[in-house]
């Protein structure tokens, strides 16, 4: 495979579970307006519906929360470059460097870390994730938001489920992401 004519589906396999794990989600007619994004502009937190997301200034925004690393971690932080973003971007772990790898594959136009907190129901009540990187495609169509790797520590919930975002969130699908 030649570098410059791979795509999303040649360099990213996606994380397949059982659908049973989908039916965790409470979802119903009125979700978009239940699920809540925040995001972080000029030091302060908005809230945004996930009906709404595709108003949202994702260029303005600020990483809702920040990482540091220091010696004996347990896991692998560090700075990749991007030649798509002729930037250094900061990774938490090997599978995020792994990704933001694919991402300059792709040419993306942009990539913003922990770029919002995505609030969310399910079976057993209410919880937060909050995605690794928001990918803005080179044709500025739409983003997608991404993480390393599903059910990891990297996904920050308040609820002892690690199933319950291991598939394509119906948020990504309603805002075009």
């Amino acid at each position: 495979m030649r570098s410059d004519t791979c795509g999303l589906d040649d360099l990213v396999v996606p994380y397949g579970i059982e659908e049973a794990a989908g039916d965790l989600l409470t979802l119903g007619e009125s979700w978009p307006r239940r699920w809540a994004t925040t995001w972080r502009f000029a030091g302060d937190e908005v809230v945004w519906p996930v009906r709404d997301l595709a108003g949202v200034p994702v260029f303005s925004s600020e990483p809702v929360r920040r990482f540091t690393w220091r010696a004996r971690q347990r896991h692998r932080p560090g700075m990749q470059f991007m030649v798509s973003t002729r930037r250094h971007h900061g990774f938490e772990s090997l599978e995020e460097q792994r990704l933001l790898l694919a991402l300059d594959f792709l040419r993306v136009a942009e990539v913003l870390p922990q770029p919002f907190r995505l609030g969310f129901e399910h079976a057993a009540g209410r919880a937060e994730h909050t995605p690794d990187f928001l990918a803005v495609m080179p044709d500025g169509a739409g983003g997608c938001s991404m993480s390393g790797r599903a059910g990891s520590s990297s996904t920050r919930t308040r609820s002892s489920s690690p199933r319950r975002w291991r598939r394509r969130p119906p948020a990504a699908g309603a805002t075009r992401w």
